[in-house]
């Protein structure tokens, strides 16, 4: 999945399900949706919402402020990092809804092929508030039982939390939340890891306005430090062996100094 937003709305049990997927950009058409929405309570799915940039910040903002102008009430599901990266970045992202459960990022770096190494979390926010300040829960591989780290900084992708309280959700809307879902089982659900590579268009052409700047998750920190020192980060400390190069070069300058002080000392014998 990638490339352009795909809306989907259904009309289900006297609610309205949008479910977002794809990239939102300025070639979004999230304004046709406030037009196409029959009932007062809204479910917004939004779990394959890949990216956004300033532009598709701009547009969703007017969108979301159009439904609250018709009174609607705005509960978002199973959001994906890219929208919960907003949610923490933009005060008024999600207008006056409420979220009710979004995605956390795992990974784990692992050498068996079977291994799974990226794993989203279901976090429900009722259960999330109950619990401040909210830290990664445990997540484990399916395969080998092994713990995955979380991909992000805990304190930034949490914090929201520390501002909402747990979403006010009647036993008719948990119903039908329940039917509009991807089908997660419990609080997990696996998902794969996709980074669609841009195309052609995208890479000749410059955005009229630059993207919303992201936080760098732990995976990418620890690319970074690996690149930068050449040591691995997961593995013990190592003594700093010199390379080849750098034994011929040190020989080299020991050789010199002591053709140096062999001068040196003849030349004062000499004179002496």
């Amino acid at each position: 999945m990638g490339g352009r937003l795909n809306i989907e709305i259904n009309d289900v049990d006297g609610v309205s399900s949008v479910k977002l997927a794809g990239v939102i950009d300025e070639d979004n058409d999230l304004s046709s949706i406030p037009d196409r929405i029959k009932h007062q309570t809204v479910l917004i799915h939004a779990a394959d919402v890949e990216r956004i940039n300033s532009c598709g910040v701009r547009d969703w903002v007017t969108w979301l402020g159009e439904l609250d102008k018709k009174g609607c009430s705005l509960f978002f599901i199973e959001c994906s990092p890219a929208i919960m990266t907003q949610v923490n970045l933009v005060n008024n992202f999600l207008g006056t809804g409420q979220i009710v459960s979004f995605y956390a990022p795992y990974f784990r770096e692992c050498s068996e092929p079977s291994c799974q190494s990226d794993k989203m979390l279901l976090i429900n926010v009722e259960d999330a508030v109950k619990d401040k300040p909210f830290r990664a829960p445990t997540c484990r591989c399916d395969r080998c039982d092994h713990t995955m780290e979380f991909d992000d900084i805990e304190s930034s992708y949490f914090a929201f939390l520390n501002n909402v309280h747990a979403p006010q959700i009647q036993t008719t809307l948990a119903t039908t939340i329940k039917k509009v879902s991807d089908g997660a089982s419990g609080s997990l659900r696996q998902r794969t890891s996709s980074m669609p590579m841009p195309s052609l268009a995208a890479l000749n052409s410059t955005p009229s306005v630059p993207s919303m700047p992201t936080t760098p998750s732990s995976r990418e920190l620890k690319g970074l430090l690996t690149d930068a020192t050449g040591i691995q980060t997961h593995a013990g400390p190592e003594t700093a062996k010199p390379s080849g190069a750098s034994s011929k070069l040190l020989y080299i300058i020991v050789g010199l100094l002591a053709v140096a002080i062999g001068l040196l000392t003849y030349v004062v014998l000499k004179r002496s």
